[in-house]
Order: C-alpha cells, then sequence, then structure tokens
C-alpha cells in the first residue's frame, strides 16, 4: 500500500473570509477594469466565483492569462457550443462522486470547494455550487471502490480535498486505506498553489506501507 495525505493548517480560513466573492466586491478592489457588474452577476449565478486575498495581490492586469483564470467573464455563459462536462465524467459515474473510466482507476469527488474557482475548472459545473457530499455519499463511493477488485488506484478530489476537516480526510483515507487491492492512493489538490502559502509549516507527511 502507498498512501500519501497532507494536512494543512487553518491559515486557509482566514484566506476564505475575505476572498471576493460578489461583483461589488470585485469592482471595488480592481476600480481601473472598469467591472460590468450586472454582466459578471450574470456569469456568477451560473458559475461562482471565489479569488482569495493572494490570488487578488497578483491581478495586476486584465490582459493577463491569470486574470483570465480567476476574473468571470461573459464568454462563460455567451458561448454556446462547449461542453458541461467536457471529461465525460458523469458518463462513467456509477455511483455519486465516483467516476470509473479505467479498470484499475477510480476517481472519488469528496469535496466541493476550492481555495479558488478557476474560470477554465473542467468541473466547474460542480465547484462551489450544491454537488452532494456528505456521509452517505462517501460511504457510497467507499463501498463500490471496496466491491470492485480491479480498482488498485483511487484519485481523490474535488473540489480540493484538502479543505476538508483533518478528521474528514483522515476517515476517508483511512477508509480507502482499509480496502485490500487498493495499492495507491493519490490526493489532487490546489491548496499550497491558489493560495500562496505552499507546503509550509502547516503540512504534515504521513506515509503508508510501502509496496
Amino acid at each position: 500500500m502507498i498512501i500519501v495525505y497532507i494536512m494543512y493548517s487553518d491559515i486557509w480560513k482566514d484566506q476564505f473570509k475575505n476572498s471576493i466573492t460578489t461583483p461589488q466586491q470585485l469592482a471595488e478592489a480592481f476600480p481601473f477594469a472598469r467591472i460590468d457588474e450586472e454582466e459578471i452577476s450574470r456569469v456568477i449565478k451560473k458559475y461562482p466565483m471565489l479569488i482569495n486575498p493572494y490570488i487578488v495581490r497578483q491581478l495586476k492586469n486584465r490582459d493577463s492569462f491569470f486574470w483570465k483564470q480567476a476574473v468571470p467573464h461573459v464568454d462563460e455563459i455567451r458561448i454556446k457550443d462547449g461542453f458541461i462536462d467536457p471529461l465525460a465524467e458523469e458518463g462513467f459515474s456509477p455511483v455519486i462522486n465516483v467516476t470509473h473510466r479505467y479498470p484499475d482507476r477510480a476517481l472519488f469527488l469528496v469535496s466541493n470547494r476550492c481555495a479558488m474557482h478557476c474560470r477554465f475548472c473542467t468541473r466547474k459545473r460542480k465547484i462551489g455550487k450544491d454537488f452532494k457530499v456528505d456521509f452517505k455519499t462517501l460511504k457510497k463511493g467507499v463501498a463500490y471502490i471496496k466491491d470492485n477488485k480491479k480498482i488498485t488506484d483511487v484519485l481523490v478530489s474535488g473540489g480540493d480535498p484538502l479543505l476538508l476537516a483533518d478528521d474528514v480526510l483522515t476517515d476517508i483515507l483511512n477508509s480507502l486505506r482499509a480496502v485490500s487491492h487498493v495499492e495507491t492512493i493519490r490526493i489532487e489538490r490546489g491548496l499550497g498553489c491558489n493560495d500562496g502559502h505552499g507546503l509550509g509549516n502547516g503540512w504534515s507527511y504521513h506515509g503508508g506501507r510501502s509496496l
């Protein structure tokens, strides 16, 4: 068994408290950008916005790629020839929040929150919205993985799993670790790069049994 999981300190909670989530906040933070609040409001009604303070400090030019990653644009709702689910994850989802596209690997969504809502996110249909993640969905996900003995590799994702309470994430990982045929557990995360704190003193590393 190989398992790597990283716990984050409470520093991200302060980041979230002061994040930009409304058109008014966006316009006040960037008066030079002439934000169209009505336009932004229409976009975030469908695809919510969250820009934490660290990211705000990086946004100095509205023509930059970073600005386009963080700040909503009306094209998100105006262009109609894209895909709501570009990776077709829902079509390979046998139970809620599990995608099983390849025989030996499964994607397990355990969180609907991120440190920033990237405008290009392939799961923007879910992030920051009320897609269901609770004890029942987590239990069903683990049960599905346990019942499918070909699954040896589980990618724990979301949202960002590291935004879960430490004890909740630990329970999820321990439940997966208890599945005898699961050899590798990976965590897909944005926390640490999207909040600017990297892998600092607030992190700890826990290694499991190696193969």
